[in-house]
């Protein structure tokens, strides 16, 4: 008769994996307390859009964001603004700035969205640093 966990022709299964959520090696595992981090996505749309057309393609992008789990704030839209170069054959375009908190999956198929959304012509996601409070100053006894 074969031991637990080995085959007939002393063939043994494989151990367990640590990538299906188990946690062989670390006792630690699960207890690390990790903060979803900030970004800020900033885009250029086509300038011959429409306004409702504009407002359309910020909402399907914000859709696209919160459908990956991302918690998003109002976008910012600016006027349409000159562009330092032509890109696409066009010489202005709607900035439009959102900031949002989202794991990297959901960054990874935003940007992958953004490059198959024909009304933008550019687009630039950014992580934002997280701010690191100074060390507090040492304090010497007289």
């Amino acid at each position: 008769m074969a031991a637990p966990g080995e085959r007939p022709g002393g063939w043994r299964d494989p151990p367990a994996p640590s990538c299906f959520g188990l946690s062989r090696g670390r006792p630690d595992r699960g207890k690390e307390t990790r903060t979803v981090p900030d970004y800020e996505l900033i885009y250029i749309l086509d300038p011959d859009l429409t306004e409702e057309q504009v407002t359309d393609a910020i909402n399907r992008i914000v859709s696209v964001a919160q459908g990956g789990g991302a918690q998003v704030e109002d976008p910012e839209r600016w006027p349409k603004r000159r562009l330092a170069y032509a890109i696409k054959d066009k010489r202005e375009g709607f900035y439009v700035v959102t900031r949002m908190q989202a794991s990297p999956p959901a960054i990874t198929e935003l940007d992958r969205v953004l490059k198959l959304t024909e009304p933008v012509l550019r687009h630039m996601v950014v992580r934002q640093e997280e701010e690191k409070k100074p060390p507090a100053p040492e304090v010497k006894a007289p």
